[in-house]
């Protein structure tokens, strides 16, 4: 009889033990839910705080319409981030060589292999291939460089009202496969 109450009051004990695990569990998923849910709810006021707390920008600022607009920033204290209203420079180095072709203006078409490569005409960056530049007869110095890839330089003199298509095939610079022996 004594070895049964001993199993008995053991069986007991296990018995009380997993009622309160099982108690402890369905209480701390409520409790994480609950946390979970104050948690989401501070998170979205502070986020509506913030939003109402932002001061509007200096009044007389416009917000432009063109592409490629790069913001600025200044370094005086307390400044807030201007935006520049000038074109991209690849854009603004296009249009001075378009402006000065005239009607005896020679065309200039640049593709590479791969495309997306860099283009720069006397030192200034044009955009990327493939393009098709429409500039006055003379002599130009044409670079094409690629990411990751060969660049390509060549001297090119253009007549009037000739057009001249310049195609490149760029090599990868770094190794696209490595081989172990």
């Amino acid at each position: 009889m004594k070895t049964f109450q001993r199993h008995g009051t053991l069986l007991g004990r296990h018995m009380r033990r997993m009622a309160l695990l099982f108690i402890w569990l369905c209480f701390s998923c409520g409790m994480a839910s609950a946390q979970a849910t104050v948690e989401y709810a501070g998170a979205t006021s502070m986020a509506a705080k913030t939003a109402t707390s932002i001061k509007p920008p200096n009044e007389n600022l416009t917000l432009p319409k063109a592409r490629g607009i790069t913001p600025s920033v200044t370094n005086k204290p307390g400044a807030y981030l201007t935006i520049s209203t000038s074109p991209p420079t690849d854009i603004a180095n296009r249009h001075a060589l378009e402006e000065k072709a005239g009607k005896d203006a020679g065309k200039l078409l640049l593709r590479s292999i791969p495309t997306a490569a860099r283009v720069w005409i006397d030192g200034k960056f044009v955009g990327t291939t493939p393009m098709l530049l429409i500039v006055p007869p003379g002599k130009y110095h044409v670079k094409l460089q690629g990411k990751r890839l060969d660049s390509s330089e060549q001297d090119i003199g253009l007549l009037p009202r000739e057009t001249r298509e310049i195609a490149v095939s760029l090599r990868a610079r770094y190794p696209t496969r490595v081989s172990i022996r």
